[in-house]
């Protein structure tokens, strides 16, 4: 079958990721993507892999109104079998357009989970309150990738019938722990043998609770007499030591001696080797929190923020924290830190339960499977 995929943009997130994933191993239908905006971080990799991928442009004001009719014409010389929209300007916009073209098979992906001011700018919360309502027309289904987004949308008034659940899936071949990765960038980043490396992944940005994650590693520091040896490693778009405000954070908690800091970069599944325990921190707005999975794949325990579906990801052996509390998140920094230290045994069972975790309920096999039963429904 013709897949055509049409996204907000193809800027290095979640959706993005997931939309790429299905795309490149996917190998029993052919697959088309619009990009409403420009190639962003994943548009060269389609040009690689000889996708192909038409760039929109689109801007706010008058010049949207043609951008829609230049979409109704791509969308009519590629005449696909399938529309499947992603994010909700795609939602809105590819939904519409191929719904005037008599497309039946239009599916949509939902993926926030809390539509806040705080992250969310008014467009895109007037754009989502827009499509609850044509969600009753426009969708043949409505894929959501986690219960707290499905959850969110159904209160919002999106059709609760038409919804279901695929999970995340994770190539779970390229995220595992290697030595050979982990000895590189230890070396890379100057680490000692005894030292002990916590890390998050996740952009600069209000959504992501640094705050909370800084005050609660800050107090757990001060109670430990090797604290030289204790490392907190972030990576993710934005963090980066020319970042004045990220700066102005860490040098406030007096972190600086304990900080690494990566920017946004492709090698993230080699670096999160050198991680001993992963923390996620998330003020909310999650609906399934990629980095995770993948930190898990890779046999790293993790502490995470109860945002999203985060619990259901890490599962009964999985640390929980209360959002925003760093009370909470210090206390289990230190029952971490401490397990970690002083019980090697349970430890390594705790590593090997991480990756089995995933590797039976969000393989990237079993995603594309689910994509391509309910697109053949």
């Amino acid at each position: 079958m013709k897949v055509l995929h049409i996204i907000s943009g193809l800027k290095s997130g979640g959706a993005e990721g997931v939309m790429y994933r299905l795309i490149d191993k996917d190998t029993t239908n052919n697959h088309y993507v619009i990009s409403l905006t420009d190639d962003g971080f994943y548009g060269q990799r389609f040009k690689e892999k000889n996708i192909f991928l038409k760039c929109l442009h689109i801007k706010k004001g008058i010049g949207s109104f043609f951008i829609f009719f230049k979409l109704i014409y791509v969308i009519k010389k590629i005449n696909p079998e399938i529309v499947q929209c992603w994010m909700y300007h795609g939602d809105l916009f590819g939904g519409l357009a191929a719904k005037l073209l008599g497309k039946k098979k239009i599916y949509w992906n939902l993926r926030n989970s809390d539509l806040s001011l705080k992250w969310s700018n008014k467009t895109t919360i007037f754009i989502s309150k827009l499509n609850s309502l044509l969600s009753h027309i426009i969708p043949h289904k409505i894929i959501s990738c986690s219960n707290k987004s499905t959850e969110t949308h159904i209160q919002l008034g999106y059709c609760k019938r038409k919804f279901v659940r695929i999970d995340n899936g994770f190539d779970i071949t390229k995220f595992n722990f290697n030595k050979k990765y982990r000895d590189l960038w230890r070396s890379n980043l100057k680490l000692k043998k005894k030292d002990i490396v916590f890390c998050f992944v996740g952009r600069w940005n209000l959504q992501k609770d640094f705050q909370t994650l800084f005050y609660a590693f800050r107090n757990f520091l001060i109670t430990r007499k090797n604290q030289e040896n204790i490392k907190l490693l972030l990576i993710g778009k934005g963090i980066d030591i020319k970042n004045e405000n990220l700066k102005k954070e860490l040098t406030k908690y007096r972190l600086m001696r304990n900080i690494l800091l990566i920017n946004e970069t492709e090698e993230v599944y080699k670096i999160l080797n050198v991680a001993d325990i992963g923390i996620f921190a998330s003020k909310g707005n999650e609906g399934f929190p990629n980095v995770i999975a993948e930190k898990m794949l890779t046999k790293i325990p993790c502490i995470v923020s109860d945002v999203g579906d985060a619990v259901r990801i890490v599962g009964k052996k999985g640390l929980i924290y209360k959002k925003n509390s760093w009370i909470d998140l210090n206390k289990k920094i230190n029952f971490t830190y401490d397990q970690f230290v002083l019980n090697n045994v349970d430890w390594q069972s705790k590593k090997f339960y991480s990756r089995k975790k995933i590797v039976q309920n969000f393989s990237l096999k079993k995603m594309i499977k689910s994509y391509q039963e309910i697109w053949a429904k």
